[in-house]
């Protein structure tokens, strides 16, 4: 598990994240914690490190 400390300007842009996931896939249940996690993602395969 991994939890973060963060500000409300991040909070702030993860929800309008979140609202763009939800209207791009209309009926799936996402959080805040599942962008997040994919912008991880997104960023640990950018450095090459999605072999591991």
């Amino acid at each position: 598990m991994l939890f973060v400390r963060t500000n409300q300007e991040l909070l702030d842009k993860l929800n309008l994240l979140l609202e763009r996931r939800q209207r791009e896939n209309p009926g799936v249940a996402l959080s805040r914690a599942d962008v997040a996690r994919a912008i991880l993602w997104d960023a640990v395969r950018r450095e090459g490190l999605n072999e591991a």
